[in-house]
């Protein structure tokens, strides 16, 4: 997985990436290779252009066919407050 954030949101990109890595990992171990072949890569970019917060009501909107998402950035949407968010 690679994720792609502003500078801005480095801190919480930067542990987001890992623990996305780590999820889809655990995915794609349970699944078969047909939804995660071998040497599957996604690539997600945190979106920094406020249109994307309209735009991610549509996921469909957001995917391509080569696994890459745009999602709005954290400090569009707001930064976690505790452990839990």
């Amino acid at each position: 997985m690679t994720l792609v954030y502003p500078a801005r949101d480095r801190d919480i990109g930067a542990r987001l990436a890992g623990d996305l890595d780590k999820l889809l990992a655990e995915m794609c171990n349970r699944l078969d290779t047909q939804v995660c072949p071998p040497g599957l890569h996604v690539r997600l970019k945190l979106e920094t252009d406020p249109s994307s917060l309209a735009d991610g009501r549509d996921l469909a909107n957001r995917f391509s066919g080569s696994v890459q998402l745009e999602l709005p950035a954290p400090t569009l949407t707001g930064l976690p407050l505790d452990e839990a968010g």
